[in-house]
């Protein structure tokens, strides 16, 4: 075999010669010429190796994939870790700064700063996102009446947070729904 065979090449050359053999010499394997008999010889010894070689890149993919998903884990965790210590220090700095109004915490790289956000608004409404890419409008269906029988009709109810944020600014008070405001260490 003077050039490589890949295994879907080795399987349907077998394939042959064992079709060959059933149907041309009645399943007797020596009643075959010399040069099939070596050839069908030679891709037996051949087939073996290759299943081999493909289990090793399959396995070598896989230990690759683990070894990736292995780091993709653990830098989730540290990125976790960091974002919550610098959520505590900003904390720890905003308690600092508003306790101590008088200092000027000012450095050579900046001065540290209190801002407070704007209020936003938190609510335990439910809610679900949809998406209006299975949305059918009447022009669709006047253009395509087959689909009308597929269709069924909905309504959707949207919460108008902005409506509640203002009512809440106004005074108005909701058992589920408040406004809170944040305060953030700005440098």
């Amino acid at each position: 075999m003077s050039q490589k065979l890949t295994l879907n090449q080795i399987s349907a050359e077998l394939s042959k010669l064992w079709f060959f053999i059933d149907q041309d010499h009645n399943g007797d394997l020596f009643a075959l010429p010399d040069a099939e008999l070596e050839r069908l010889t030679t891709l037996g010894e051949a087939l073996p190796q290759k299943v081999d070689n493909w289990i090793q890149f399959l396995e070598s993919l896989t230990a690759e994939v683990a070894v990736y998903k292995e780091r993709r884990d653990k830098a989730s965790a540290l990125m976790k870790s960091r974002e919550a210590a610098i959520s505590r220090m900003k904390e720890y700095l905003a308690r600092m700064i508003e306790q101590n109004p008088n200092i000027d915490f000012t450095g050579d790289l900046g001065t540290l700063k209190v801002r407070v956000n704007p209020p936003a608004l938190k609510h335990d409404y439910p809610t679900r996102r949809w998406s209006s890419e299975h949305i059918v409008t009447d022009d669709l269906i006047s253009e395509r009446p087959y689909l009308a029988e597929y269709v069924e009709e909905i309504t959707v109810r949207v919460l108008k947070t902005a409506d509640i944020k203002d009512a809440l600014k106004r005074g108005a008070t909701y058992r589920d729904a408040r406004l809170e405001q944040t305060k953030s260490v700005r440098w």
